[in-house]
């Protein structure tokens, strides 16, 4: 069951920032992390960590986020001198999301935060690395023939033009590219919890939810039901008449895949 703190975290759009302890972050359990992100993840970039054959994107946290799931709120930090140590990477920032704003690009460095699949790169962020999953609709946005945004990998103008904006995710887990990205809440999963947070996420893909959950889910995201649900007409019986097992029998994705139920092989890859 999802619990009481999952079910009314969800709030106003606000980009993560990066993970301390105390600062923005609700503690989840695994299980309930992994059921918040099946049921509310953003579906693009769960289809991303699929396309990319389970590969994670990670950023750095500290204290005690490093040992537990959280969900969490927090405001970006990009153009704080602070972040980088460096008054001329905030001007580029700054310039940069001027640039982007101007072209109606959503995930922009005033509002956002910077992730990795270079889990070693994330951890020397904040001594941890965590996987990053964003909740509801997200906008993301990385540079196809560079690593990293800063150092500045070119003008902010001219960064701004070969930016990939919401595509390619899992183009640029596998390149280890930056991703700038933003949305109304992300859960964390430090590393070290990562083999049973993959677990759970194939058990919350392989079990059907509750009524109480199902009505829960449908409530605070539309679609969920058709996202999540067992299949429960005559096509649960052909599914299984072609040799699947029950629980490969599942609609999962977005509310398009009510048409057809997963065979078997077609589970997610997490």
């Amino acid at each position: 069951m999802i619990s009481a703190a999952v079910s009314t975290a969800l709030g106003p759009a606000v980009a993560p920032r990066a993970a301390r302890a105390g600062d923005g972050a609700e503690a989840l359990t695994v299980a309930d992390a992994a059921r918040l992100v099946t049921s509310e993840g953003d579906a693009a970039w769960l289809d991303g960590v699929r396309r990319s054959g389970g590969r994670y994107v990670y950023r750095g946290v500290a204290g005690d986020a490093a040992a537990r799931a959280t969900l969490r709120r927090e405001t970006g930090d990009l153009l704080d001198a602070r972040t980088y140590g460096s008054a001329a990477a905030a001007a580029f920032f700054a310039s940069l999301d001027a640039d982007l704003a101007a072209r109606g690009v959503a995930a922009r460095p005033a509002v956002g935060h910077l992730a990795t699949s270079d889990a070693a790169a994330a951890a020397a962020w904040g001594g941890a690395a965590a996987s990053i999953w964003p909740l509801g609709k997200a906008a993301y946005c990385w540079l196809p023939d560079a690593a990293a945004l800063w150092p500045a990998a070119g003008s902010p103008a001219a960064v701004a033009r070969r930016l990939r904006v919401d595509e390619g995710l899992a183009d640029a887990i596998a390149a280890g590219s930056e991703v700038l990205f933003v949305s109304r809440s992300f859960v964390a999963v430090p590393l070290a919890l990562e083999p049973a947070f993959r677990e759970s996420l194939a058990a919350a893909g392989r079990r059907p939810f509750s009524p109480r959950e199902l009505a829960d889910l449908s409530a605070r995201q539309p679609g969920a039901r058709a996202n999540l649900e067992l299949l429960e007409d005559d096509r649960l019986d052909a599914c299984r008449a072609e040799g699947a097992r029950w629980e490969d029998c599942f609609f999962y994705g977005t509310t398009t895949a009510r048409t057809e139920p997963r065979r078997r092989g077609a589970a997610p890859t997490w």
